[in-house]
């Protein structure tokens, strides 16, 4: 081998290995207060990368009767999302945005009766919030989103009685988190 070429390589060589490691993961876990607040449940795990965080989500909310369609009452709605979060600011604190696809499967009862009718539904889901570190890993995330019902029934029908939600919904509230890379 050339001189020339011992020393191309060994110069690519070292020009290579001086390169700075890729950034590890970050991972983080939640908890909504809303679900928690209502009597269902809520869990999330998000892995990311400088600006971008996926999440995956499962939760249950207990609708208060209040917030039912009229006419209906004992709404629950369990929830599977994937999201993707995009972060203004690096390592996953301060302002961010985010979307994806949620299937929701909402079972309620018309006011009165004991049959429950079952909707199925993909949402669209658009939102944002701003994290805040509280310190030692833990955080807390308060939140807004929209959701448009993109698939699936919009009607359901017990007791000769319809009910059919609202195809936009708006929802808000806090979660408290702990990341870790």
């Amino acid at each position: 081998m050339s001189r020339r070429t011992t020393t191309l390589l060994l110069s690519l060589g070292l020009t290579l290995s001086a390169q700075a490691p890729p950034t590890p993961l970050s991972w983080s876990t939640e908890v909504d207060v809303l679900p928690v607040a209502t009597g269902g449940w809520y869990g999330s795990l998000a892995a990311g990368r400088g600006h971008w965080r996926f999440r995956g989500v499962v939760a249950e909310v207990h609708l208060p009767d209040t917030f039912a369609p009229k006419g209906w009452e004992g709404a629950r709605t369990q929830a599977t999302a994937l999201l993707v979060d995009h972060f203004l600011r690096p390592g996953f604190v301060g302002p961010w945005i985010g979307g994806g696809v949620e299937r929701w499967d909402e079972r309620l009862r018309a006011e009165g009766r004991q049959e429950r009718v079952r909707l199925q539904s993909i949402q669209a889901t658009l939102g944002g919030g701003w994290v805040f570190e509280l310190g030692r890993g833990f955080t807390l995330n308060p939140w807004c989103a929209l959701h448009q019902r993109v698939a699936g029934d919009r009607k359901a029908i017990a007791g000769g009685r319809v009910c059919r939600p609202e195809p936009l919904q708006a929802e808000a509230s806090i979660k408290l988190g702990y990341s870790w890379h």
